[in-house]
C-alpha cells in the first residue's frame, strides 16, 4: 500500500512551486534493487520506516533529489536547500535598488534590473517555504502503539478503530461498539 500526501494545493512539497512531478521518498532504483536481493528484513525495515512513500513535487526539485536516499523528509528538504542556495547563489547576491537608482539607468537596463529582482524574490519564497513548511509529526497510538502521522495536535490514535476500542477499555458500562 502507498501512502500519499494528499494533492490539496497540488504544490511542490519540497519548495512550493507547481507540482509537476512525483518524488519517490524512497527513490525507485533503490527499490527495485531492494526486490531483487529479496531481503525481507531491509524490505520491512525500509517500508516501515516511511509511511509516505511519494509527494508531490516540481520538476527542478525532483531532479535535484535523483536517486538520492535520505533517512527523513526533513533530511531531504534541507537538501533542496542547501543545492537550490548553490545554484541561485549569483542572483540571491544581487543587491535591491532604489527606484530613484534604476531612474537614472537606460530603459533595457532597468528591465534587465528588474527581471533579476523578481528572480531573487521568486527563489527567496522557494526557501522561506522550506523553512515556514512544518513537518508532520510522527507518534505512537495510544492503543495499539503503531507510528503514524499526527495531523492534529491532539490526536491520539492512528484510527477510529482505536479510539473506538480505547474508548470500550475505558468506559466499560457504555460500551458503545463490539471488538471484531
Amino acid at each position: 500500500m502507498v501512502f500519499q500526501i494528499p494533492p490539496e494545493t497540488e504544490r511542490c512539497y519540497y519548495c512550493g512551486e507547481l507540482a509537476t512531478s512525483v518524488d519517490h521518498v524512497i527513490p525507485r532504483v533503490m527499490i527495485d534493487r531492494i526486490k531483487a536481493t529479496e531481503d525481507r528484513w531491509i524490505k520491512k525495515v525500509l517500508y516501515d520506516k516511511h509511511k509516505i512513500k511519494v509527494v508531490q513535487s516540481c520538476h527542478e526539485c525532483n531532479c535535484v533529489l535523483g536517486s538520492k536516499y535520505f533517512e527523513t523528509l526533513e533530511k531531504r528538504k534541507n537538501y533542496i536547500k542547501q543545492r537550490l542556495r548553490q545554484r541561485y547563489k549569483k542572483i540571491l547576491n544581487i543587491p535591491n535598488w532604489e527606484d530613484w537608482e534604476l531612474a537614472e539607468m537606460g530603459p533595457i537596463m532597468q528591465i534587465h534590473i528588474n527581471q533579476g529582482l523578481k528572480k531573487k524574490d521568486r527563489i527567496t519564497a522557494r526557501l522561506g517555504w522550506i523553512r515556514r513548511l512544518k513537518m508532520a509529526q510522527i507518534v505512537k497510538c495510544e492503543e495499539c502503539e503503531e507510528e503514524y502521522e499526527q495531523k492534529r495536535k491532539w490526536q491520539r490514535f492512528c484510527s477510529p478503530r482505536c479510539r473506538w476500542i480505547y474508548f470500550d477499555k475505558t468506559n466499560p458500562r457504555m460500551r458503545v461498539h463490539e471488538n471484531k
